[in-house]
């Protein structure tokens, strides 16, 4: 086995014992003069790694000197990353909270994940992705995509993997029934070359919408303290196949379909309490198809809680 001197005792002094603590990872040793050196690991690795033993001759209580004493140490130093020159010395070190491990490597890769993308609320379906790249000899592009209903779920999902020639491709999504409006999109970037590496400028996804319109009655202010606590509407529409109306209500006047809570037709709701004696009605119109659209004749609105039933007092 070989032996590498690692450490310099002063004078004559001689190495009486030797213990390795394994909580600590360190070796304690014991030293003629009285002295007790404690060896860590960054000190056994100052030259190299791997596995060694340390060895030293000592004087035991009744003044015999041992042939050799030894200690097995794994000098592989654990969960830290190392930097080696080239010479094989140890330049510094860093402690990490997960054990890693380093080693030369032929390839390397580039990895750019983008943010979850949300289709928007008139979402239908995602049609194509779409990217310009520019890839040498021994470089490589891959781009990977996740959909599902919500930002957790997209998370957790899986990733699906397109790959293409030339400087522009195009895949469709159409074939895959990707249900869901939120989207991560994932690009990756090999080379094997040093200093070459491939290049993608744009990424695009195209996906289809509903067809939306909407309207909005002017805010009814009620007279103060009236307290509105439930509401019903109803109404007489015309909603052909592939269409369908949406009711809502704001507390504020807000041209902002995002700001209205949704209320079925001809069932009661209950008004959310911050709502006070100020309300707005918002209607949305869906259609599936351009030569198909839904049509509201006329819509009521009763509210309880309206102290007189009056509308527009200040």
């Amino acid at each position: 086995m070989e032996r590498i001197p690692i450490l310099k005792l002063r004078g004559d002094a001689e190495i009486q014992s030797l213990h390795y603590d394994s909580d600590k990872n360190v070796i304690l040793i014991g030293v003629s003069d009285g002295r007790i050196i404690m060896m860590n690991s960054f000190a056994s690795t100052a030259f190299l790694t791997g596995a060694r033993s340390v060895y030293g001759r000592f004087w035991d209580g009744f003044a015999n000197v041992s042939d050799v004493a030894w200690s097995n140490i794994t000098y592989a130093i654990h969960n830290r990353i190392l930097e080696v020159a080239e010479n094989r010395s140890l330049l510094g070190w860093k402690a990490v909270s997960k054990p890693f491990a380093a080693e030369s490597a032929e390839r390397v890769s580039g990895v750019f994940t983008s943010p979850v993308l949300w289709g928007g609320e008139d979402f239908v379906r995602w049609n194509d992705l779409t990217w310009a790249q520019s890839v040498l000899s021994n470089t490589s592009v891959k781009v990977a995509i996740r959909v599902a209903n919500s930002i957790d779920d997209v998370l957790s999902s899986d990733w699906m993997f397109f790959s293409g020639d030339g400087a522009s491709v195009t895949r469709s999504l159409d074939k895959f029934n990707l249900s869901g409006a939120y989207i991560q999109v994932q690009v990756t970037m090999d080379t094997e070359v040093e200093d070459v590496t491939p290049v993608v400028s744009s990424l695009s996804l195209s996906y289809e919408t509903k067809f939306a319109v909407y309207f909005f009655t002017v805010k009814m202010v009620m007279e103060k303290g009236t307290n509105i606590n439930a509401g019903l509407v109803t109404g007489h529409m015309t909603i052909p196949q592939n269409t369908e109306v949406k009711f809502g209500i704001a507390k504020s006047n807000t041209a902002n379909w995002h700001d209205y809570v949704g209320v079925d037709l001809d069932k009661a709701f209950e008004v959310p309490q911050d709502f006070k004696d100020r309300m707005k009605i918002g209607i949305k119109f869906v259609s599936y198809s351009p030569s198909a659209y839904p049509v509201v004749d006329e819509f009521a609105v009763a509210f309880s809680g309206d102290k007189y039933n009056k509308l527009n007092k200040a």
